[in-house]
């Protein structure tokens, strides 16, 4: 164990950290190597020779989250305003473990459906079939936050294999 000096985010502290192989203890929490890829990631940024491959690895982010939550968004016959929410907004959440791009859309749906109580009353006899998974608002909506949800992980784990091989070819 050793001790090194903290001074991020305006504050100075002095931590104890014990090197694991998986993490790093310390007394302001635990850090997983993660650490590790996004120095990767700002050498890159950083760096002239790589302007190319992290512009790469970006567009190898965006496309397959942002191709992958429309398309799943669209089969759930969402508002033309809400596919365009989840192209824009899924490669940003799929970063966030707190906020799902199902969430946004799911309440952007719900905004622009306007689910009544009636809806939610008649969910047993509407989830019979699948025309009235469609036709009851109360269910669009769930259904929509579920497929951009859906989307959303699909085209991160595609995203995220693309932006591996990229960083392990330019290595």
């Amino acid at each position: 164990s050793n001790v090194y000096k903290d001074e991020g985010w305006g504050r100075t502290s002095y931590n104890t950290c014990v090197h694991y192989s998986r993490c790093c203890l310390t007394l302001n929490g635990v850090w997983f190597k993660h650490y590790q890829m996004w120095n990767h990631v700002k050498y890159l940024v950083f760096e002239d020779a790589h302007d190319e491959t992290f512009e790469q690895m970006l567009y190898a982010w965006v496309i397959p989250n942002s191709v992958l939550a429309a398309i799943m968004t669209t089969v759930a016959l969402a508002k033309p305003l809400s596919v365009i929410v989840a192209f824009i907004a899924s490669p940003i959440t799929s970063l966030n473990p707190l906020l799902g791009a199902g969430m946004v859309v799911g309440l952007l749906e719900a905004w622009l459906r306007k689910p009544t109580v009636e809806d939610a009353e008649r969910i047993n006899e509407d989830v019979q079939s699948l025309a009235g998974f469609y036709r009851n608002p109360f269910t669009r909506v769930l259904l929509v936050a579920f497929m951009a949800t859906l989307g959303s992980a699909l085209g991160a784990w595609v995203g995220a294999g693309w932006v591996v091989t990229l960083l392990t070819s330019a290595s």
